[in-house]
């Protein structure tokens, strides 16, 4: 008994795990594989000792190819590097080596293909918006070739000819080639949170979706995307993205903020997060609201309900006339709800809110590739 009692001391406390930081942009390393070099080989006959050489060709490297799959939502599992298989060395008896096999990276749909930002240039001085598009995946099944393998060098058999009967030289297998690019999904959720940090963000997409999200009570909890799923009884989803909180002169890249507005760009509808308990609420939204359109003018004005949260707080009673009433007479046609994601009040009407905005935005823009997003 008492030695079960101390193994059962020594086990290690369990940690709770979370989702993994969702990805949604990524630079990438490909290279082909290396051509099979040739062979250098001279045939020899019971009657003829030096028949002629029959040195094979070496196979061609294998391609490093990207290919759109439905089956996969983001780039977590997209590696750094990638290179192609060799192909084989030529064999005597003018025997060709195998090809390499091409090496398959499976991507989201509407993946895109972009040059790589140079690694000396910061990313406020990098804008992937005004870079060239090399490739978009908005098919499924849809294929890039990243790196072509190289071609396999030629066996001393090739190089018979009638001044030289007996040739002793062969090719090398040429290398493959050599890129970096950046791989951006085009649009990874169809609804994002925005809101300044604490503002209850994660909580709500616990909450709403049941992703197992960090949470705690402290500013920037949340350091990556996350994306959650709302699964309605009619069998229809909403990806919801809860990124960092913004903070102002996020425009300026004032704590990441440029990637994560570019992030935020890149859903189809927005949710504004704000928090009732705060001391002035009018002010977060004001704030987030020039973020956006400092970043992107226009942007502000994209699809969107406004979320005043924690209103289960004792001095969010007290603001919530005032923020109503503010609303009412800049943004008369945004509509508002009340809710507090840690009790649950006001979830289910939040809930049928969103299901309305994500119809409504795939009833307008019906003909967007990117409204094919099945999670």
């Amino acid at each position: 008994m008492q030695a079960s009692l101390r193994i059962a001391s020594r086990l290690a406390p369990v940690k709770k795990k979370y989702n993994r930081a969702f990805i949604d942009s990524v630079r990438v390393k490909f290279t082909g594989g290396r051509g099979g070099d040739g062979c250098i080989s001279m045939l020899s006959l019971f009657a003829n000792e030096f028949a002629g050489p029959d040195g094979g060709n070496g196979g061609n490297g294998g391609h490093v190819v990207l290919r759109a799959n439905g089956m996969v939502k983001s780039l977590n599992n997209v590696a750094h590097t990638y290179r192609g298989k060799p192909g084989i060395r030529g064999k005597g008896k003018d025997l060709h080596g195998a090809n390499g096999e091409h090496t398959f990276v499976e991507v989201p749909v509407g993946t895109l293909v972009l040059p790589a930002k140079p690694k000396d240039l910061g990313d406020h001085e990098y804008d992937p918006d005004k870079s060239e598009i090399i490739a978009e995946l908005d098919v499924e099944g849809s294929m890039f070739i990243a790196a072509r393998g190289g071609a396999g060098g030629k066996g001393n058999a090739h190089y018979l000819s009638n001044k030289n009967r007996h040739p002793r030289i062969a090719e090398a297998g040429a290398c493959g080639d050599e890129n970096v690019y950046q791989l951006r999904i085009k649009v990874y959720a169809h609804v994002g949170l925005i809101g300044l940090p604490n503002a209850g963000k994660s909580t709500l997409l616990r909450t709403l979706t049941g992703a197992q999200v960090k949470v705690g009570d402290y500013a920037f909890t949340t350091l990556h995307p996350q994306v959650g799923v709302i699964e309605f009884d009619d069998y229809s989803q909403v990806a919801i993205s809860d990124l960092p909180g913004l903070i102002e002169d996020s425009h300026k890249n004032r704590g990441l903020g440029l990637q994560f507005l570019r992030s935020l760009e890149r859903c189809a509808c927005l949710l504004y997060v704000i928090d009732m308990s705060a001391t002035d609420p009018i002010q977060q939204f004001e704030t987030l609201i020039g973020e956006l359109e400092a970043h992107k003018a226009g942007m502000s004005g994209r699809p969107h309900l406004i979320l005043g949260n924690k209103i289960d707080h004792e001095q969010a009673q007290a603001n919530l006339e005032s923020f109503e009433r503010h609303l009412g007479s800049t943004r008369p046609n945004s509509k508002l709800i009340f809710a507090s994601s840690k009790r649950g009040d006001g979830l289910e009407l939040l809930r049928l809110e969103i299901k309305r905005l994500h119809e409504e935005y795939q009833a307008k823009n019906s003909d967007d590739i990117d409204l094919s997003l099945t999670w």
